[in-house]
């Protein structure tokens, strides 16, 4: 699997400044996680009202962009049918914590019927 370095992949997208064009509205990130809590701070992070504050030091805040936006209403397409709400594994994270983080970068985990835990790649789609 290939690592991403974090701070090359936001230092070279150029997103030190908000975006002023939105290509995917707030709305459709919000409708397809599901999980309704903390729209208005998800919303500012979204628009580039605001800048991320994830909790590792080593992601650099940013703005995000049409590229970014992009990246994670496609990893959502493998995240929410792996991740739950109601507590059971593996829960979903709070909707702040998933763009404040860059969760969209993260594997996600997928339960297999053996009982056997495997991962997912969400921005390929493929088993590993």
């Amino acid at each position: 699997m290939q690592t991403i370095n974090m701070i090359e992949l936001f230092s070279e997208s150029g997103i030190t400044e908000p975006s002023i064009n939105i290509s995917i509205e707030f709305d459709i990130f919000w409708d397809k996680y599901d999980l309704k809590i903390g729209k208005l701070i998800c919303q500012n992070v979204w628009n580039g009202v605001v800048k991320t504050r994830p909790r590792n030091s080593s992601i650099p805040r940013i703005y995000l962009n049409n590229e970014i936006r992009e990246r994670i209403i496609s990893h959502l397409e493998y995240y929410i049918p792996y991740t739950t709400k109601g507590g059971a594994f593996p829960a979903r994270k709070h909707p702040y914590t998933y763009l404040n983080n860059a969760c969209w970068e993260d594997e996600v985990p997928v339960k297999r019927i053996s009982g056997r835990r495997d991962k997912i790649d969400g921005n390929r789609g493929k088993y590993e």
